[in-house]
């Protein structure tokens, strides 16, 4: 039995060895998500909304399961001059992106603006685009983002994923998804001078 597993072990390590030796190096990114500065917008006035919680109902595994509401919520939503970035996914696998920061150019370099509200992550779809409107301060200047990107699993991961999503909504009646495959954080690039 220990020859077996020491055989196993040998030809895993030799087979994981021919894997990380056809590993690009670090310095040749892999496809994924390229993000752009197209411009601006401008959204209109902020404005308050006010969202009432309602109570929900999931049915699970367990029977229905009621989500008590919360009360009256006041939500500022922020409007006005916005810079207008469009996400490209060059890879085959849907990936979540999160802006990190917000900055812009001054004749010193780059300088980072304080996230009042977090504008949330976007999904894009595997070889598909989206775009995302950021509010800003001043449209007289360059703007560049730095996002934190995060591909869907693939292979054994991926398939544990699912699992756990199907076991998680069997039990609480909600669908989620996962990510946890590739990571990694990209600038926007800036548009052609012409």
């Amino acid at each position: 039995m220990r020859a077996c597993l020491l055989i196993f072990g040998l030809a895993w390590l030799a087979a994981a060895s021919v894997v990380t030796a056809q590993t690009p190096s670090p310095l040749a990114q892999a496809p994924g998500v390229g993000i752009r500065f197209t411009g601006f917008t401008n959204t209109g006035p902020a404005s308050v909304a006010t969202v009432m919680g309602m109570p929900s109902t999931n049915r699970t595994i367990f029977g229905q399961r009621v989500t008590p509401g919360s009360g009256p919520l006041s939500v500022t939503i922020p409007r006005g001059p916005a810079a207008v970035f469009a996400y490209t996914n060059s890879s085959s696998l849907p990936t979540v992106c999160t802006v990190q920061t917000i900055e812009y150019q001054t004749t010193a370099g780059w300088a980072a603006v304080r996230l009042t509200s977090p504008p949330g992550s976007l999904l894009v779809p595997p070889h598909g685009t989206a775009t995302q409107a950021l509010p800003v301060s001043d449209t007289s200047v360059a703007w560049r983002i730095k996002v934190f990107c995060v591909e869907q699993a693939t292979g054994v991961r991926r398939a544990v994923e699912r699992t756990e999503g199907y076991v998680n909504e069997l039990a609480t009646g909600q669908k989620t998804e996962r990510f946890s495959g590739r990571k990694y954080l990209t600038t926007s690039a800036q548009p052609v001078k012409q």
